[in-house]
């Protein structure tokens, strides 16, 4: 399934043109939601910079489909965004804009992620997901909680997570 709708909230596959949107999204995110666990810098690692090459990146692995990344929409304008490793079935995200938080907007995200692993015949899913955000996983969307683990970010430096697992009913 390509989209998935609810009364306002659209959810869709992302398009090269909502890279630099996307990216904005992250960072006030990961500001918002880690700003009590985490120092600025490791938050600056996490999120990345709102640059043109971050820009690039994203747009490139938009197009690509090295991971698919879901958006989720609100007439039109991005609301948050998640991306799923087919060849692993690790999830990043969902990231949503901190003014629509616990609006279920993550939740969807999810279950979008969730419905596309299980077209891609991917069986389990994993999230390295930060310490201020494992509830989200695991009392919201189903996960498991397996162990304290590390990210490795791309920008440089980890960042201490637990490790959260699903698997996925098709």
């Amino acid at each position: 399934m390509d989209r998935f709708k609810s009364e306002h909230l659209e959810i869709r596959a992302a398009q090269p043109a909502d890279a630099q949107t996307m990216i904005a999204v992250k960072h006030a995110s990961v500001f918002k939601i880690g700003a009590e666990n985490y120092p600025p810098e490791q938050l600056v690692q996490w999120a990345g910079h709102l640059d043109q090459t971050h820009i690039d990146v994203i747009k490139t692995r938009v197009k690509q489909m090295e991971m698919l990344f879901q958006v989720a929409t609100l007439q039109q304008v991005v609301m948050g965004f998640g991306a799923l490793h087919l060849d692993t079935g690790e999830v990043e995200g969902p990231y949503v804009r901190p003014e629509h938080g616990r609006e279920g907007i993550g939740s969807g995200l999810m279950l979008a992620l969730e419905q596309q692993a299980a077209l891609h015949s991917v069986r389990r899913l994993f999230v390295e997901a930060p310490q201020n955000v494992v509830e989200f996983y695991t009392r919201h969307n189903g996960f498991e909680s397996i162990r304290p683990s590390t990210k490795q970010l791309v920008n440089g430096g980890s960042l201490a997570t637990t490790r959260v697992e699903k698997d996925v009913v098709k």
